[in-house]
């Protein structure tokens, strides 16, 4: 991490501009370049310690404002604003926590086998909603950050932004990959 000047009104320095509309992933990336490049590490260390039921922190609001909005449909509606803005700040937070472990091959759930995230703790991550879903991110994010494990930071975001998908895709992808890894770490043993 380099410190850089404060940011300008259009953005932090030296991030790349933002586009509308964009993907999750391409989104995710460039908020990846900008928390490796472009925030201060008071800013990371704000976002570090971010309440995520209640985003205060003006750390976030640069973020949400320069990088996220403009990028991403945030709905207008207030209950549902609050919302996407407390998921946000979730997806913020967990990639502060994991800064330049970014790795688009690696699978959230084969991150987490081999990092020695328990049985139990990942049940909780993919049986949680709202609130607990955030906190069990943040603490999967803090694991994962403590043994330098990198994965797929897409996947979380995908994790905490779609936890109304009728289908569960992605929880049931993150279960198959982590009982994958766990089980081949288990056969060569």
């Amino acid at each position: 991490m380099t410190e850089h000047a404060a940011p300008s009104p259009q953005g932090p320095a030296e991030a790349p501009a933002p586009a509308s509309p964009t993907s999750l992933a391409q989104l995710v990336g460039r908020l990846v370049h900008v928390l490796e490049h472009a925030l201060s590490p008071g800013d990371l260390a704000a976002l570090r310690r971010l309440d995520l039921d209640d985003p205060t922190e003006p750390a976030f609001w640069q973020v949400m404002v320069a990088w996220v909005e403009p990028s991403w449909v945030v709905p207008n509606q207030a209950a549902r604003r609050d919302y996407a803005e407390r998921d946000w700040a979730c997806v913020l937070n967990a990639l502060v926590l994991m800064v330049g472990l970014h790795q688009p091959g690696r699978a959230l759930g084969s991150a987490l086998a081999a990092a020695g995230f328990s049985e139990l703790r990942l049940s909780r991550l993919l049986r949680a909603s709202d609130a607990g879903l955030r906190n069990e991110v943040r603490l999967a994010a803090r694991y994962l950050g403590s043994k330098a494990e990198p994965c797929n930071h897409v996947e979380l975001a995908t994790l905490v932004l779609s936890r109304q998908d009728p289908d569960d895709r992605v929880r049931r992808q993150i279960a198959r990959n982590y009982y994958r890894t766990l089980n081949a770490t288990r056969s060569t043993d």
